[in-house]
């Protein structure tokens, strides 16, 4: 037994960083989709249902610009950030790279939304809502969330997603 269980330990320690990894990804995303039905209730209840139908819009649209803005570098970043390892160089090369065009994209991304809201009259009434909303989606294309998950960081990730939505949970529920 004592062979057996020497064992067991030694298979466990060599994929130690990715059960903790494992464990990191379900508490982010446990909190992903707890939080948000919290918010949920709590937002039908203290506002009527066209306003709130005013807020799902509004997140509709930033979805949109937080897609164009992601432009997929939280699968090609994290993957060539992964395949660099100990390269210095390629992640300096990479990171520099996916935040430039990270950073154009928001830009573009910006230009886009005030046209609309200037442009679009319903977008126009929803504006304080509607602005809100995407500048925090925009500013997803200039995060480093693919850098952490290329150098295996989850610990970092987690805290900072957990703290953030919390936090969020927190003033929708003291200033709503």
């Amino acid at each position: 037994q004592v062979v057996v269980l020497t064992s067991f330990k030694e298979r466990l320690s060599k994929y130690k960083v990715l059960i903790q990894n494992i464990f990191y990804m379900f508490c982010i995303k446990g909190f992903s989709y707890t939080l948000p039905v919290i918010n949920l209730f709590y937002l039908v209840k203290v506002i009527d249902l066209d306003n709130y139908g005013v807020i799902v819009l509004g997140q509709s649209i930033s979805t949109y610009f937080q897609i164009i803005c992601q432009f997929g570098f939280s699968y090609s970043g994290t993957k060539a950030i992964a395949e660099a390892k100990d390269n210095i160089r390629i992640k300096s090369e990479v990171f520099s790279t996916v935040l430039v065009i990270g950073a154009c994209l928001s830009a573009i991304s910006i230009l886009l939304i005030t046209i609309g809201i200037l442009s679009i009259d319903r977008f126009n009434e929803i504006s304080s809502v509607l602005i809100p909303l995407t500048i925090s989606s925009i500013l997803v294309g200039i995060t480093t969330t693919w850098y952490f998950l290329g150098i295996q960081n989850i610990k970092y990730l987690t805290l900072v997603n957990i703290i953030s939505k919390i936090l969020l949970t927190a003033l929708i529920l003291l200033l709503i």
